[in-house]
């Protein structure tokens, strides 16, 4: 699960230290990682073909939500190819400041359970109603959101 700002700054405000953002799953393992500049998430190129794709199966354009599918280029035992891992994230076209070639994501957005569908059928992500509530208002100690 990926860090909202305002948990990264309470970790680190208590160890005094970094915080540094990893993604991956159980099946195919590391994807992504945040280096030290901490801008967007390096793909593991070299362990994982990873694409960023619309609900229609084409490319998405840089920043725009999208699901993200994987191709597991180590595993020979029981290999997953264009595996759709139920995350979504934000391909990036940007360049990194820290000088690594591997290609950025700027981020994951959340899991395609963690989606709301708005009347005229936009998806709202999950993790930003819990970004815009329980972050926000001191003294909410928990809250659940129900769509039937």
């Amino acid at each position: 699960m990926m860090l909202i700002q305002p948990e990264r700054q309470l970790i680190e405000a208590v160890f005094g230290v970094p915080v540094t953002n990893r993604y991956g799953c159980e099946e195919v393992s590391l994807i992504a990682c945040e280096c030290d500049v901490h801008n967007g998430l390096h793909l593991n190129a070299e362990h994982a073909y990873v694409e960023l794709l619309r609900d229609d199966g084409s490319p998405c354009a840089p920043a725009e939500d999208s699901s993200i599918v994987v191709t597991e280029l180590v595993n020979r035992a029981m290999p997953m190819i264009r595996y759709d891992v139920g995350d979504r994230g934000a391909p990036s076209n940007r360049t990194c400041a820290c000088g690594r070639v591997l290609p950025l994501m700027e981020g994951v957005t959340g899991r395609l359970a963690d989606f709301l569908v708005a009347a005229g059928g936009s998806k709202v992500a999950g993790v930003s109603l819990i970004e815009c509530t329980l972050t926000r208002f001191a003294g909410i100690r928990q809250l659940q959101l129900v769509q039937e």
